[in-house]
């Protein structure tokens, strides 16, 4: 990371309290952003997955705005399937003897 990046979040980091008790440091930060993602695909508009939990609130102590669609109101969708139904075993018609 360079060094002008660096400087910027570790005075963030310092000057918020939310992220100095959440996170220990800087990595931890970047961490927990780490698993937002950009997916493309040929012919279609991008998507970003949507931001969660810590990752808002990170936002907002950068003064980041979070994109379209990915706000932590966003929902999925995939539509729900039905629970998929173990088929029952098939009963053998032998017996145990003893």
């Amino acid at each position: 990371m360079p060094s002008i990046m660096t400087a910027y979040v570790r005075s963030v980091h310092k000057q918020n309290e939310y992220q100095r008790t959440k996170f220990a440091s800087i990595e931890d930060i970047l961490a927990e952003m780490r698993s937002i993602r950009c997916i493309e695909h040929e012919g279609r508009f991008k998507f970003i997955t949507p931001f969660v939990g810590a990752q808002v609130d990170i936002c907002k102590s950068f003064g980041f705005d979070i994109p379209d669609g990915c706000a932590p109101t966003y929902s999925s969708r995939k539509k729900s399937l039905k629970p998929r139904r173990v088929p029952p075993s098939p009963r053998s018609n032998t017996r145990s003897y003893r």
